[in-house]
């Protein structure tokens, strides 16, 4: 429906949307957060932002100011409030969170993926409906499709894989990405059709069956790994921190060195997309040397050893 349309009514419509989605956050309150999600206790090691010790906190700097502790016991701690304090706070208990070194190398892991693995989106766009052929409500569809398989993914992840460990499931993803990719190559050249296989039918196929394995493999793996490396009493910061820095990796810095490389090395654009197979034969090769990055993603052994660690 929207493809009659002009992109500006597109776009004016899904940001009223995300309005509505804001104004309604607004009205959210601290009740929202009273129900637990962890089981554990925290222990001493655990990363804080002093909530709860802002008072005994601020009596230990008074004393160790020079002031006594008769006077310090007595006077009352005024409570703690504005903007600015609480985005210091959130500040600090992020930069104590990166000393932890699973989440360092996980922070490390997403922008050095992004910078080694480009993606061409946005030159596949392009390639399907001007060389291919196929709608913009087709196009529609296959996203559409891609979603609905995220869901399927999910199920499949919940029913055999929540206990894998993660290094594992991003082994499996990596190399998933590598057939993808070359899947990809393989339909700029054309081959399907040496092999009679049907545009269409090759690209439903590997959208649904590679968006699944996306979702069981790579993203749901590291939401998990996110909440086991959390440290307790600041989740929310810290699992915004993380799946910012993911999605900075994979809708920024990703397409980003893309646009760069071919801009510098290749020149493809709308009107001429003959170097589209160079594009996706680069894609091939930089998702082989992601294989270089496994390292950095924790395993469970590690998990268990950098907590011991820290409570020594």
């Amino acid at each position: 429906m929207t493809q009659y349309h002009h992109p500006k009514w597109c776009f004016f419509w899904y940001s009223f949307m995300g309005l509505i989605v804001s104004l309604a956050a607004c009205f959210l309150t601290k009740k929202s957060e009273d129900d637990k999600v962890w089981t554990d206790e925290p222990e001493d090691s655990d990363i804080s932002t002093s909530l709860e010790n802002y008072n005994a906190e601020q009596r230990r700097q008074m004393i160790a100011r020079g002031q006594s502790e008769a006077s310090v016991n007595q006077r009352e701690i005024p409570a703690r409030v504005g903007f600015c304090y609480r985005l210091k706070k959130n500040c600090q208990a992020i930069g104590r969170a990166i000393q932890m070194r699973e989440i360092f190398c996980i922070v490390i892991f997403f922008i050095l993926r992004g910078i080694l693995n480009p993606t061409f989106e946005e030159f596949s766009y392009f390639f399907l409906l001007n060389v291919i052929g196929i709608s913009k409500f087709l196009f529609a569809v296959l996203v559409l499709v891609g979603q609905i398989c995220h869901v399927l993914g999910a199920l499949l992840y919940k029913a055999f894989c929540r206990n894998v460990d993660t290094r594992w499931m991003v082994f499996w993803a990596i190399l998933a990405n590598v057939f993808a990719t070359f899947a990809n190559f393989a339909f700029a050249k054309r081959w399907n059709k040496n092999c009679n296989i049907n545009d269409i039918v090759f690209l439903f196929f590997t959208d649904v069956v590679f968006n699944v394995i996306q979702t069981v493999l790579y993203s749901l793996p590291i939401l998990a790994l996110f909440a086991k490396i959390t440290p307790a009493k600041i989740e929310g910061t810290i699992f915004a921190f993380l799946t910012g820095t993911m999605n900075l990796a994979s809708t920024v810095i990703q397409p980003g060195m893309g646009t760069l490389i071919n801009s510098q090395f290749v020149g493809v654009n709308k009107k001429d997309l003959s170097g589209y197979p160079t594009l996706c034969l680069v894609a091939f090769i930089c998702s082989i040397v992601t294989f270089v990055l496994l390292p950095l993603i924790p395993s469970k052994k590690q998990l268990v050893e950098f907590k011991k660690a820290r409570t020594v």
